[in-house]
């Protein structure tokens, strides 16, 4: 281990002793005694261990376990890791497209959620599959950054994932890896009068994209534009600052999102400026299982707010905040220090956003059912502490088989190729009507 590395990891230990077992002798000793029954662990491996292994592999690997106790979403980042990390709010990266976390509970890999329009989203990956073999080798026997590393690789070359879906018998899927270039936004105008805003990830640049898109959208549109639908349908997060921005582009006033941890220092409080870019025009957000995190915060915010009506699954249940904190050159950790909570003070931590009115993504001519799956399936998620709070809320559904005649063409096609999407164009243009029917 060279001496760099020696001081930045000393100086972490120290820090975290000072802060954290000050308040006893009694706790310091304990922590001391377990710091000695390691460095005892460290030697016996080192004298006696079948093959030489390096001190600084040894210790990255301790660390590494200690965080990936905690919770599913801490880690301890070295060298390309930290590259990967960085790639993923800059909107380009290798890869097969899809967003992972490791699920200790099964010893797999667990897909939150593939990207639109990469290599996974084309061959059929959906969230909540577990990933339990790479072209061929058990997931379980390698480490979760191995995994990864073995997925990517350069573009045009083809990985074979075995994949376990709840019901089904665990299939393969070969994939063409490729560079995965993510756009934040992509927007179009529907039915002549309503925008569409898929919102991609929480990335770099967004709500400027957001912007540019919706305002060019409104001078293009033939006629009055009378309102918008925002699908974050698998969109697993991203950048915080996004997300606030997003949601502050929809809100005049009141608090967005607020973000509390153990650590009452760093508490924040988030809270929406002056300008709609709709004008207060109706909103319809779309959600599934996939949507997580960022997006929850948007959905959230939007709903307290009574700014739009939720349509959809109920989303993914990720309200933990994750800080970066330096160790060194190319090592960091990613640390859960936080929760963050809706307007009205509600945390949906392994909750989830709950829909207005529940739409499940099927095909108008076979209908099936898919488990739950969000962030109270992963081993060792935080708990929620508001469970009173977060007792499921009333549901509405749609009555599918009623107002075919009101549609129009491009909202029956959607029946065949989005009926998620094709539902919330029906509760929009009920929206809608409703508001004109009030103002007159």
């Amino acid at each position: 281990m060279n001496r760099t590395f020696k001081i930045a990891i000393i100086g972490m230990v120290s820090a975290i002793t000072i802060t954290a077992y000050s308040q006893t002798k009694e706790v310091r000793k304990d922590a001391y005694e377990m710091l000695t029954i390691f460095t005892t662990i460290l030697q016996g491996v080192k004298a006696h261990y079948v093959e030489e292994k390096d001190d600084s592999e040894l210790i990255i690997a301790a660390i590494k376990g200690m965080l990936k106790s905690l919770d599913p979403h801490s880690a301890f980042l070295v060298d390309k890791e930290v590259d990967r990390l960085r790639e993923s709010t800059t909107g380009k990266f290798g890869g097969l497209g899809i967003h992972i976390i490791p699920d200790t509970k099964t010893d797999t890999i667990k897909v939150i959620a593939p990207i639109d329009d990469t290599p996974a989203q084309k061959a059929g990956i959906e969230s909540g599959d577990l990933i339990i073999e790479i072209d061929g080798t058990y997931v379980e026997n390698l480490e979760y950054e191995e995994a990864v590393k073995r997925m990517r690789g350069e573009p045009d070359t083809d990985v074979t994932l075995t994949i376990l879906r709840e019901g089904e018998s665990p299939f393969d899927v070969t994939i063409k890896r490729a560079i995965i270039k993510v756009p934040s936004v992509k927007s179009e105008i529907k039915n002549g009068d309503i925008i569409y805003v898929k919102l991609v990830q929480f990335q770099q640049n967004m709500t400027d994209d957001l912007h540019t898109q919706v305002a060019k959208l409104q001078k293009q549109a033939k006629n009055p534009i009378r309102g918008y639908i925002i699908d974050l349908r698998n969109n697993p997060g991203g950048l915080l600052t996004e997300a606030v921005d997003i949601s502050d582009s929809f809100l005049n006033q009141g608090e967005i999102v607020s973000i509390r941890g153990r650590d009452t220092t760093q508490n924040q409080r988030f809270n929406a400026k002056p300008g709609d870019i709709t004008n207060g025009a109706p909103i319809v957000i779309l959600v599934n299982r996939g949507s997580a995190s960022a997006s929850e915060i948007v959905a959230g915010a939007l709903k307290d707010h009574k700014r739009a009506i939720i349509v959809g699954e109920k989303t993914f249940g990720k309200g933990s905040v994750q800080s970066i904190l330096s160790v060194a050159e190319d090592m960091e950790i990613k640390l859960t220090t936080a929760l963050y909570y809706t307007p009205n003070g509600t945390s949906i931590q392994k909750v989830g956003i709950i829909p207005d009115i529940r739409v499940s993504p099927v095909k108008i001519e076979r209908e099936f059912t898919r488990g739950d799956y969000g962030e109270e399936q992963l081993s060792k998620a935080l708990d929620n502490k508001q469970d009173d709070v977060n007792k499921p809320q009333s549901e509405q559904s749609i009555d599918h088989t009623s107002g075919d005649k009101k549609q129009n063409e491009q909202t029956k096609s959607l029946n065949q190729t989005d009926y998620m999407l094709a539902r919330a164009l029906d509760v929009l243009n009920t929206m809608i009507w409703t508001t004109e029917q009030t103002k007159q």
